[in-house]
C-alpha cells in the first residue's frame, strides 16, 4: 500500500471521527447531537482501491469502546478478526486498520471543540462547511 493510499485511507477515518463528535458551544454534555446531525452530508475522501480495508474498519466497528469512550481498536481484535474471517491482511494492512481507528478516535475527541476544522473538505470549500456549520449551531442554540 502506497504512502498516498495511507494518507487517504487515514482522513477518510478523521473525518467519520469528525462526523461522529458531538461538539458543544457551550462544552456542556447536554446536546448529543452529532456534527452529522447538524451537517447532514459531507463528502468523504476517495478510497478507491481500498475500499476492502474501509470494510474491515467498519466491520471492526471504527473502535473500540472504552472507560472514557471509543479507543482505537487494538491489534488483537484486528488479528482476531482476519483469522476468523480468512482476510490474510499483511502487515502494512494490519497497521492500515489500526492507523484508521487511531485517526478516528484522536478527531472524535478534537471534534468536542465546535472550532475543530473538517480534516477533509474537497467538493466544497472550507468556508462554505464552516457557514453550514455555524448554521447549524445557531439553529441548536435557538431550542
Amino acid at each position: 500500500m502506497g504512502a498516498k493510499a495511507a494518507r487517504q485511507l487515514a482522513t477518510y477515518a478523521s473525518q467519520l471521527g469528525w462526523l461522529s463528535s458531538t461538539p458543544n458551544p457551550k462544552y456542556e454534555k447536554s446536546d448529543k447531537s452529532t456534527r452529522q446531525d447538524i451537517v447532514g452530508r459531507v463528502e468523504l475522501p476517495d478510497v478507491s482501491g481500498s475500499e476492502y480495508l474501509v470494510q474491515i474498519f467498519e466491520e471492526l466497528g471504527r473502535y473500540a469502546p472504552g472507560a472514557n469512550g471509543p479507543e482505537a481498536i487494538p491489534f488483537s481484535e484486528i488479528e482476531s478478526y482476519d483469522r476468523l474471517m480468512g482476510t490474510n491482511l499483511s502487515p502494512s494492512e494490519v497497521r492500515m486498520v489500526r492507523s484508521m481507528s487511531t485517526s478516528f478516535v484522536s478527531t472524535y475527541f478534537a471534534g468536542e471543540n465546535p472550532n475543530t476544522p473538517a480534516p477533509y473538505t474537497s467538493g466544497e470549500t472550507a468556508n462554505t462547511l464552516d457557514d453550514r456549520i455555524l448554521a447549524g449551531f445557531s439553529r441548536r442554540m435557538k431550542k
